[in-house]
């Protein structure tokens, strides 16, 4: 169960969704291109509209470096993985 804020709605939620899922069916289906674009449109819902929930955002930027990685744009993807590295860190700090 997800617990909404007021700057969320399911609405936000079921976007981020929609587009993280196209994304992730897109990978699977080796169209890392077009993965691309669907990751990317969710990490831009999940930073604006879902800031308080932190794990749309770390699943969002790292199947989006995935993606960058499989089209052998490594120097793209590095630094997205990176910052998702980051922030499971601050949800998972080390002991």
């Amino acid at each position: 169960m997800v617990f909404l804020s007021f700057a969320q709605s399911e609405d936000d939620i079921s976007l981020w969704e929609t587009e993280f899922n196209l994304g992730f069916q897109s990978y699977s289906n080796n169209q890392f291109d077009n993965a691309l674009i669907h990751f990317k449109k969710s990490d831009e819902i999940a930073t604006k509209k879902l800031a308080e929930l932190p794990w749309p955002k770390i699943n969002s930027k790292y199947h989006y470096a995935l993606s960058l990685y499989q089209l052998d744009r490594f120097n793209e993807s590095l630094p997205i993985f990176e910052e998702s590295l980051k922030l499971v860190e601050k949800v998972q700090p080390k002991d």
